[in-house]
């Protein structure tokens, strides 16, 4: 039975730590079906340099990540440069229609179902100060049902997910950077 949003919003913001958060997070896509996520920090971030960084919190299989890093995937990855201009969710296999592809972005895209991540939804979240953010998730599953209000429902919990790690970690406000001339 597929986890109620509600539910998920109370426990998450009751969450008192970032694995007592990622748990829950786990959970409640693994209620749709969905048992790999990765969040990421996409857009420049001078503050923490999570943009530096392929992942702030994953549970990609460990190989494919090595794999990813090893072939420097994170400049390419076309759902990173998705994330840039997306409103909303984006399945993984209508990226090809979305933009032009080069054959490395092909390659980067198509690896990660060879490794075992199927029926992948990205999310992406935009923040203040032109802060990108996203979540990947994915199945082991082969087939599940994308039905929109699946899709939706993943986007809503990923987007509460966010924006109680961001809380947690960051706080309410955008502090900008003071820049002395």
């Amino acid at each position: 039975m597929s986890v109620r949003i509600s539910d998920f919003i109370e426990a998450s913001n009751a969450a008192t730590t970032f694995d007592g958060l990622c748990e829950s997070y786990a959970r409640a896509i693994a209620s749709y079906g969905y048992d790999r996520y990765m969040y990421a920090m996409m857009s420049y971030d001078p503050a923490q340099e999570w943009h530096d960084v392929p992942s702030i919190m994953r549970n990609y299989p460990e190989d494919w990540m090595k794999f990813y890093i090893e072939h420097g995937y994170m400049a390419i990855d076309p759902l990173r440069h998705v994330a840039f201009r997306a409103r909303g969710p984006v399945l993984w296999d209508t990226v090809p229609d979305l933009i032009d592809l080069t054959p490395d972005q092909r390659s980067c895209l198509f690896q990660g179902t060879e490794s075992g991540l199927f029926n992948g939804i990205g999310v992406p979240f935009h923040g203040p100060c032109g802060e990108v953010a996203g979540v990947g998730i994915a199945s082991s599953e082969r087939h599940l049902d994308l039905h929109p209000t699946v899709v939706s429902s993943l986007a809503l919990i990923s987007q509460q997910f966010h924006t109680a790690y961001i809380q947690m970690s960051l706080g309410t406000l955008s502090k900008p950077k003071v820049q002395l001339t």
